[in-house]
């Protein structure tokens, strides 16, 4: 028997939610007590943007011996929810063996409107106690911050069931099958083990590390990266081990041909025997691997190789700019340019790209801002278009294109007879993408951020204001910023010759999936991203969300929060993967 900790009911000991109040009895699922259901300000996701295909799971919880019985109830439903919104297609898969979950295909009839869980989290975000309407094993996909973990898009209870709608992976490719192809390379296989050992303690405390030790749910996306199937529950025992992890790796080595270094087997039998006790211990021993294998095959070719070759797979780019709530003209201007050449064929798939990204925030006088920034974007424009004809170009290239914009516009100022503050001028934030490899500028207070899985959100260029002026001149921040014209420009184009323009340009390489934010002051000011990037620009790292809402929405909250200026913003979605298909001589395999 066990009792409801909600209300204090009696239910049976197969029973997984109370009989009575539908709350969640977990004490046999182990003690969920880390995974509290995460606020809707922790979790953002426009669930209704991506195109990727569904699938829903049924948990019944009901005994091994009646479950035939739960799939033919299921199988006779029209709908998987009360209110007739997915409706049911057919079952295509049922797994007896595991006696956990059913899968069904459905259809969403009405995908315009928010998903039941998004209103289950406003809800929880508008009270202090859990929400109990939320499956307990949605919680590790809403907490998963990994692209190997599938998107959960909608979740919530049905009776006696869990019912979860998560991104359809059950066809995509099985690690198993394609660990057995001939032409696999060593360093393939590496990576693969790698991401298993890197996923391990983040699963572990979510309570769904079996995910990594269940065989046949691994499988590869259309770059050939490491993904999970879906998320297994560990259970009450919890009781997995890194040596469970080496048992996988050693039934994958039997599928395949790769014959591994005998440090690796080394390794793979300590890993086993539990003498490998850390995740950090296990990547510390791959790498060291890699580098062997990396320096007997620079030996044997008598040219160097690089480890863990970086390849770009995905580029997209969306910019949007609005005049904000005070002003009566927009001085912002943004440019974009990008190329694109995909290569493909029926086992890699990668591409080659080239982008230039452009804002400048005009100033100086009626519409000669707007002048200004728009000058600014066509000449560098039209220079880089010229001169930019295969790999990035150098610092010295990239600073005579800025010089170039800036002469031009103080020309014109001394043209138009202009003088000190009457002059118009411009900051600029540029970055110039070639594949996995960057190089940004900047003049002025635009900014350019990154945003990474691993670092979070990181300001990439640094402010030309007095303020920054003072801080590199040893001044306490905060005092520096005091000052009555700490936001004053050091540097601008336009209002001055080429002597006082010194542009920051820096050098960048991928190594990571990212989003790049190139924006006026308008959005940056008052910390609005620092503050917020966790709502509004980390689900776009996460998911294949759409841009341009995402953007959209974060327009309106600088509008809301700033909304006295111009807001510009360019966002730049890269994704990158590890060109693993080598062939015997370190060369890359295309």
């Amino acid at each position: 028997m066990r009792i409801c900790p909600q209300c204090e009911s009696e239910n049976s000991d197969e029973r997984i939610f109370c009989s009575v109040c539908q709350t969640a009895l977990t004490d046999n699922l182990g003690d969920r007590s880390d995974l509290q259901t995460p606020s809707l300000s922790e979790y953002f996701i426009n669930f209704n943007s991506s195109n990727s295909a569904r699938l829903a799971l049924i948990y019944p919880s009901l005994h091994t011996e009646v479950r035939a019985e739960a799939i033919e109830i299921w199988q006779q439903r029209e709908y998987l929810d009360s209110h007739s919104r997915y409706r049911i297609d057919s079952p295509i898969g049922a797994n007896l063996d595991r006696s956990e979950w059913i899968a069904i295909a459905f259809t969403d009839t009405r995908p315009s409107e928010q998903p039941f869980l998004r209103e289950l989290l406003a809800r929880d975000n508008s009270r202090s106690e859990q929400n109990t309407n939320i499956p307990e094993i949605a919680l590790p996909y809403l907490k998963a911050v990994d692209s190997a973990i599938p998107q959960i898009y909608d979740a919530w209870l049905e009776n006696d069931a869990r019912i979860i709608i998560l991104e359809d992976r059950f066809n995509w490719q099985k690690l198993a099958d394609f660990v057995a192809k001939p032409d696999l390379s060593c360093w393939q296989l590496l990576y693969w083990f790698d991401k298993t050992a890197q996923l391990w303690n983040g699963l572990k405390q979510l309570g769904v590390v079996s995910s990594l030790i269940v065989e046949e749910n691994f499988c590869l996306d259309e770059d050939d990266r490491l993904c999970l199937q879906q998320l297994h529950y560990d259970g009450a025992e919890n009781g997995f081990a890194l040596s469970h992890l080496g048992l996988v790796w050693k039934s994958l080595l039997t599928k395949s041909q790769i014959i591994l270094p005998e440090s690796f087997n080394q390794l793979l039998d300590c890993l086993i025997s539990g003498q490998v006790q850390t995740t950090e211990k296990l990547r510390s021993s791959l790498h060291d691997i890699i580098v062997e294998i990396e320096t007997e095959t620079e030996s044997d070719s008598g040219s160097p190789t690089n480890i863990l070759p970086i390849q770009l797979t995905d580029l997209r780019d969306f910019a949007l700019t609005d005049v904000g709530l005070q002003r009566e003209s927009n001085e912002d201007f943004f440019g974009i340019y990008t190329a694109i050449e995909k290569h493909h064929n029926s086992q890699q798939k990668k591409i080659s790209a080239r982008g230039l990204y452009i804002v400048c925030d005009g100033m100086g006088g009626h519409d000669a801002g707007e002048v200004a920034s728009a000058m600014a974007v066509d000449i560098l424009q039209d220079y880089f278009q010229d001169i930019w004809l295969q790999g990035l170009p150098d610092r010295e290239t990239i600073r005579k294109g800025i010089h170039l914009a800036n002469e031009t516009i103080y020309r014109e100022n001394i043209n138009n007879s202009s003088s000190g503050v009457g002059r118009m001028g411009t900051t600029l934030a540029m970055l110039l993408l070639q594949d996995n490899h960057l190089a940004i500028a900047s003049v002025g207070d635009s900014r350019i951020y990154r945003l990474t899985a691993r670092f979070g959100l990181e300001q990439l260029t640094s402010d030309h204001q007095i303020a920054q002026l003072e801080i590199k001149r040893g001044v306490d921040p905060e005092i520096a910023y005091a000052l009555p014209n700490a936001r004053q420009l050091t540097q601008a184009l336009g209002p001055r010759d080429n002597n006082f323009v010194e542009p920051a340009i820096e050098f960048l390489e991928l190594q990571q999936d990212c989003l790049l934010l190139l924006c006026s002051d308008g959005l940056s000011d008052n910390q609005i991203l620092e503050q917020n990037w966790q709502k509004y620009l980390k689900p776009l790292l996460e998911s294949d969300l759409d841009l341009d809402v995402a953007m959209e929405d974060l327009i309106d909250l600088a509008n809301q929060e700033n909304g006295h200026d111009n807001i510009t913003a360019i966002a730049v979605k890269v994704k990158v993967g590890v060109d693993l298909k080598c062939s015997s001589t370190g060369e890359l395999w295309v």
